[in-house]
Parts: C-alpha cells; sequence; structure tokens
C-alpha cells in the first residue's frame, strides 16, 4: 500500500488493467486530510508507481534495462532498454542511463546514455550496477538496475626475443627477461619459467 495526503477522496483500487485504473470505491468525507490507499500488480521494487496531479491518477513508465550480463573487463557490452514502457500506452520518450556502482578506479561511460541501446565498455575487472530511468513526456519511472561483471583479463607474457650463443666458452649462460610482460588490469604480476625442449644429452637448467 502506499499513501498520499491531502486530497478530498479516498480512491481504494482494487486493480490495475495494462490500459486503464479500476475504482472500486469512492468514498467523500468532510474531513481537511485525506489519504490514498493503492494495490496493484504493478507494485515496482518496492515503491509505487501511482501518481495523482490535480485529481487525476497516472502510473509511472517503467524503465527495463535489460538481463544482465558476464563479460572480460574490456570488452564492450549492448544494453537493451527498449522493452521499457507505459501502461496507457503513451510512447517513451527519454532514455537517462547511469553507473550507479563500479569498482575502484574505473572511469567506464556509456556510448550514449540518452538512447534506448547504448554500449558500455568496463575497464576494471569487477561489478558494475548500471540504472535506467525512462520518460513518457510526463513522467520519469522508478530506476531499474542490470548488473554487468566484468571478468579479470589474462595476462600477457613476454618472454623476451630469440638469442644465439656460442658453446664452450668461459660462460656459457644466457640471460633472460620477462620484464615485458604486462597485465591489462594492473595486477602483480608472478613468473613461472620452464624449459620445454631441448637437445639430447643437453643438461642445460634454468
Amino acid at each position: 500500500y502506499h499513501e498520499i495526503a491531502d486530497f478530498d477522496y479516498i480512491y481504494y483500487l482494487a486493480r490495475v488493467s495494462l490500459a486503464s485504473l479500476y475504482v472500486s470505491e469512492v468514498i467523500d468525507l468532510s474531513a481537511t486530510r485525506y489519504n490514498l490507499f493503492v494495490y496493484y500488480p504493478g507494485y515496482y521494487n518496492g515503491e509505487s508507481r501511482v501518481v495523482y496531479n490535480q485529481g487525476s491518477i497516472y502510473l509511472l513508465p517503467v524503465a527495463k534495462a535489460g538481463s544482465d550480463q558476464q563479460v572480460i573487463a574490456g570488452t564492450p557490452v549492448n544494453l537493451d532498454g527498449s522493452l521499457s514502457y507505459d501502461d496507457w500506452g503513451k510512447p517513451i520518450t527519454g532514455h537517462k542511463w547511469a553507473v550507479d556502482s563500479s569498482p575502484v578506479g574505473s572511469t567506464a561511460t556509456f556510448s550514449n546514455p540518452s538512447i534506448a541501446t547504448p554500449t558500455f565498455t568496463p575497464d576494471k575487472a569487477g561489478k558494475y550496477v548500471l540504472k535506467l530511468i525512462v520518460n513518457n513526456n510526463y513522467y520519469d519511472s522508478l530506476p531499474d538496475f542490470v548488473v554487468i561483471e566484468a571478468l579479470n583479463r589474462k595476462p600477457i607474457a613476454n618472454a623476451g626475443l630469440d638469442q644465439s650463443i656460442i658453446l664452450n666458452q668461459t660462460v656459457n649462460t644466457v640471460a633472460l627477461s620477462g620484464s615485458g610482460s604486462t597485465d591489462a588490469d594492473g595486477d602483480v604480476l608472478l613468473y613461472r619459467w620452464t624449459l620445454t625442449a631441448k637437445p639430447t644429452s643437453s643438461t642445460a637448467v634454468l
């Protein structure tokens, strides 16, 4: 139930169809303060979608931010708010996407936060909560949320350049360097070298 105060009737709304409100009882009272109690199947995320304005009752439009997605960090995500709707059949005339929460240090943004189907590229591994609010040219909807989980990217190993040496010299060693290895997520790298092939009878070790 949702309470709205300071007008002249109590409307007990038995149900809401896609096209209209059904008023089951109207009681004229003489008191100076009245309440509106509404119940309807479209009660949305624990908040009322009913608006009372100058004697009329309206339902706010409904934002649909789409399904949660899981991608590799750095991969563009196609968002889809095109299933947002208005119970009265009014067109959805505006979309407002925003980042509600994101990993620390992220600066990820939308390709265009004002269209139904923007792209969003998570720039760091972690969870992103994105928010969509739509408008029907009269009222904003309540927000709807979609979660984008960006997975950590694999590091890139760089074992350095190929090298050649002449054996049986005073020093028969080669200095290896993996310092060119990188991690796009900025994680600390650990190194593990292995000898994958060597000549028969070789005793070479790392």
